[in-house]
């Protein structure tokens, strides 16, 4: 996933069409997984410079409630 992750990124930044919002496993130091949902979008910062803009929203629980 990480390959995947640095793939979108560098396409976002050359305006290529990726997903905006994509699942992430994310593994803990003790060996738990969390799932997060990534939202991310580039923005032109007011110095003219593209900007990555990223949000991680844990929704491990969300998942597990909708397996139940």
């Amino acid at each position: 996933m990480v390959k995947v992750v640095g793939e979108y990124y560098i396409a976002r930044r050359k305006g290529e069409d990726v997903p905006a919002h994509y699942p992430l496993d994310i593994y803990r130091k003790d060996g738990a997984v969390r799932t997060f949902e990534a939202r991310v979008s580039v923005i032109k910062g007011p110095d003219g410079k593209l900007k990555t803009i990223a949000h991680l929203i844990d929704i491990t629980e969300i998942l597990a409630d909708t397996e139940a």
